[in-house]
């Protein structure tokens, strides 16, 4: 249901994430911590969720992109302040919140992730590796990986992403100002030229899940006066609902 409801609360730190939980409220990434903040706005911290867990004490680690995964865990990455190499994972969180575990590490910018129609298989971008990579998927975890999309690292960055009830891969690139669609096997598409040169993420919204919001930065960008902007863009196809948290 629309409501055209508009609200905002302060936090104490970065919000890498936020996402919604069963029954109302919202699981973040704030700095380096997790926070389940619950409809009324309480707060509490997991203790068990810290990005800094596999970084050097030197390094300030923050959580980035995140996205409820099809068995209901927290898919969450992270990243250094400063881009050390290595410095980030992409850790999964179950269900109960009793469980943290690492499943891939010594990742740079764990930026877009998201899973097929069908839910057995999970794709993701490592934003310095210029690549997308793909996985098989289970309640278990991700396994078997292989290198779906080289992007050029002359002029691609890919940044978030998201995939459509069709199985359209949408990729968000910083700095060239375009969201590109890819099929599951790695063939462009559609490729929409954005107004502004840093297109961050995207994802599906409407309640017929038929608009894209593409968030996009103004850091670097003085050319453009809608840099920093949120879009929303009709494309045509619609999106995949959103898993809530627990």
């Amino acid at each position: 249901m629309v409501t055209n409801d508009l609200g905002t609360f302060p936090t104490t730190e970065d919000v890498g994430f936020a996402l919604p939980r069963k029954g109302g409220g919202t699981v973040l990434g704030v700095g380096d911590k997790i926070i389940l903040r619950e409809p009324g706005g309480s707060e509490r911290v997991l203790d068990s969720c810290n990005a800094s867990t596999n970084s050097p004490d030197v390094v300030k680690v923050r959580w980035n992109d995140a996205k409820i995964a099809p068995g209901g865990e927290l898919f969450a990455g992270s990243m250094a302040y400063d881009n050390t190499p290595g410095a980030g994972a992409l850790y999964r969180i179950s269900q109960n919140q009793s469980e943290a575990r690492t499943i891939i590490s010594s990742v740079t910018i764990s930026n877009g992730l998201d899973w097929n129609v069908a839910g057995d298989h999970f794709f993701y971008i490592d934003t310095l590796s210029y690549g997308l990579d793909a996985y098989d998927y289970s309640s278990e975890g991700i396994f078997n990986r292989r290198r779906v999309i080289s992007f050029n690292p002359d002029s691609e960055l890919p940044d978030g992403m998201c995939i459509d009830s069709e199985n359209g891969i949408w990729v968000a690139f910083c700095g060239n100002q375009k969201l590109n669609r890819y099929t599951l096997e790695g063939v462009l598409t559609e490729s929409v030229e954005m107004p502004v040169k840093n297109v961050t993420s995207c994802c599906f919204a409407g309640e017929e899940l038929d608009l894209i919001i593409c968030t996009t930065a103004a850091v670097g960008d003085q050319e453009s006066s809608q840099a920093g902007m949120t879009f929303v863009l009709e494309p045509g196809v619609k999106g995949q609902k959103m898993r809530d948290f627990t």
